[in-house]
């Protein structure tokens, strides 16, 4: 190993560690494999010991592979393909696939950990190319069963492989971003490599010159290639794909709480976002909110006629939804209106619209914005600052628990000793409950026999399955918070969090549901 960088693994390590979010790990590994130049014990490890060690990568390889399968929902995603097949559940076993393949990839230095350990620290220069290859291994055994004179043993180093690995899965980073961190990271290490094996022919200067030329060629060659992929995606046929998205009632909606087997999750493209230079989209529109419940529906009750008129600027584009100094951010926000009424999509406390050709506009003092305008509208909507057209929390509705789900609600208050505490101390226990407990899960099982048990869909999830969609966890939180005698919402919407080129894209399976609470 004279021949390799010292350090180099390390740092290999290290700059894996940090692009795929597991920082710390990437430091023990970087220090179990650089110790060796501290320790001067070896092991005298034969053909045989490598192939062990081989064989054990092997099956943690397996054993990996497998775990992110099922961690990712990849069985049940199969087997609804199997089931009902069809475009949505072909794209949700499709994708299960992709999301288990990106995390084994981004495994591998680990699993292949041992082996690089066994051949740094041991006596022998490189691995038994015998120990790594199944026909060179059949090879020998007839060779030495026939008697036959056997080849020198051949070594290879798993040096530069393992580094090769350690680069290859840090690309793979769990939350992609358009940072220019891994190309920069990845060009020193790659240059500290190469340094190594610079030919004493060429100066010095002259190398690094070509070495400068050769990243400045492949910075601009990514550059360009994202540049194509963003132009590509914005003249997208399917800009929009689908005028006819899931559109949320003003007076209810209803849920999928008790419904068995798996949500009918779309990709098609609803929304389109877009936001000012270094300015963050905002993580949630809300379209509705609602104060009633009653399983699986929730609704606005008595208020749900409290809609009034909006009126509009002369300029017939300019809706001022509440009296409030706007904080100057303004999201440029693209959506259908289907059969040309629905509810905006709109960050929390928009209070002013601008270039938006609605013909009339109303709202709701539970948040919720109703537009009559043309099929597709695109316009800016400007958060204020403390200003908010959503009312106060605290009428009567707000504090109604249904009598069925009590029984539920007191078990869990009990559980995770809830009662007693202040309202921030309350919000800080259930989500920690929630993240302790609780697992996200898009597959319902078979709910039980109707008709033996009390047993309702969300006091099952409280108490027996612990594991459910959106939905579940903003139902749970509003009813447990109105019976520790805190006023709470459900409101739904979308998430926002897929970038596409200079802007943000939400697709039908963005639907969220979360809890509104002051």
């Amino acid at each position: 190993m004279s021949t390799t960088p010292n350090l180099l693994l390390g740092a290999g390590l290290i700059f894996w560690g940090w692009q795929t979010g597991f920082p710390l790990l990437g430091v023990l590994m970087a220090v179990t494999l650089e110790l060796r130049h501290l320790l001067k014990d070896r092991w005298d490890l034969g053909e045989e010991d490598f192939t062990r060690i081989w064989v054990f990568c092997v099956v943690l390889f397996v054993t990996a592979g497998v775990y992110a399968f099922t961690s990712n929902e990849g069985p049940a995603g199969v087997i609804s393909f199997f089931r009902e097949p069809g475009f949505a559940t072909q794209r949700s076993a499709g994708l299960a696939t992709a999301r288990s393949a990106a995390a084994l990839l981004r495994w591998l230095p680990m699993v292949f950990l041992p082996l690089i350990a066994a051949e740094l620290y041991s006596t022998g220069r490189g691995i038994p190319l015998e120990s790594i290859s199944l026909f060179l291994r059949r090879r020998k055994r007839l060779a030495q069963k026939f008697g036959e004179v056997l080849p020198p043993a051949r070594r290879v180093s798993s040096f530069y492989p393992y580094f090769g690995i350690c680069l290859f899965s840090g690309s793979i980073r769990p939350n992609l971003t358009e940072d220019q961190t891994y190309f920069y990271g990845m060009g020193v290490l790659m240059a500290w490599a190469l340094v190594q094996s610079r030919s004493p022919r060429y100066p010095r200067l002259i190398w690094a010159f070509t070495l400068a030329v050769a990243m400045f060629i492949a910075y601009v060659g990514q550059y360009e290639l994202g540049q194509a992929q963003r132009y590509l995606e914005n003249i997208n046929p399917t800009w929009l794909v689908s005028p006819g998205r899931r559109g949320f009632d003003p007076k209810q909606t209803r849920t999928m709480i008790g419904q068995v087997g798996r949500l009918k999750l779309s990709g098609n493209i609803v929304i389109r976002l877009q936001t000012p230079p270094n300015s963050k989209a905002p993580p949630l529109l809300r379209e509705a909110s609602y104060r009633i419940y009653r399983s699986p529906i929730w609704s606005l009750g008595n208020t749900a006629s409290q809609f009034e008129p909006v009126q509009g600027e002369p300029d017939g584009l300019t809706w001022v939804l509440a009296i409030s100094p706007t904080n100057g951010t303004q999201v440029n926000i693209a959506s259908y209106l289907p059969g040309g009424t629905g509810l905006l999509p709109l960050p929390g406390g928009s209070v002013r619209l601008e270039n938006l050709p609605a013909f009339g506009l109303q709202k709701s003092d539970t948040g919720s914005v109703l537009a009559q305008g043309p099929g597709l509208v695109i316009f800016d909507a400007l958060p204020g600052r403390g200003g908010t057209i959503d009312a106060p929390p605290d009428t009567l509705e707000d504090y109604l628990v249904p009598g069925r789900e009590k029984y539920a609600l007191r078990q869990v208050i009990d559980e995770a000793h809830l009662a007693g505490l202040g309202r921030a101390e309350t919000l800080q226990a259930i989500q920690r409950f929630f993240e302790a407990r609780f697992s996200y899960r898009t597959w319902q099982v078979p709910f039980g026999r109707r008709g033996i048990t009390n047993e309702t869909a969300l006091g099952r999830f409280l108490l027996k399955d612990r594991s459910g969609h959106c939905e579940y966890f903003a139902t749970a939180t509003v009813l447990l918070l109105r019976e520790l005698k805190i006023p709470a919402r459900y409101a739904v919407g979308y998430a926002v969090h897929e970038h596409s080129g200079n802007g943000y894209v939400v697709r039908q399976r963005d639907a969220h549901a979360w809890c509104l609470v002051e």
